[in-house]
């Protein structure tokens, strides 16, 4: 499940099938602007939508979980492990 929502971007997933850690969430802080620092960061081609999603979103996804391989899954009152939440990142 994704949706875009108040400046932010969150996203639902299961983990692989032999995960059972899971569901995993990501909120991601969506640029502000074509141009913001954030875009800059994650995209290559300033007017590729997609690239920044596949980079700022998907691969960001991708290597939290990758972190997170040796690490027991806390209690989340929502049920979802929450291995980005840049809501709580302000730091960029």
């Amino acid at each position: 499940m994704a949706e875009a929502r108040l400046g932010f971007a969150t996203v639902r997933f299961d983990g692989p099938a032999d995960d059972f850690r899971g569901p995993y969430g990501a909120m991601v802080r969506l640029p502000k602007k074509r141009h913001d620092d954030l875009w800059d960061r994650y995209a290559n081609d300033r007017d590729a939508t997609v690239d920044w999603v596949h980079a700022g979103v998907a691969m960001r996804a991708v290597r939290a979980h990758a972190l997170s391989q040796d690490l027991d899954r806390g209690y989340t009152i929502d049920d979802v492990w929450w291995i980005i939440n840049d809501c709580l990142d302000i730091s960029g």
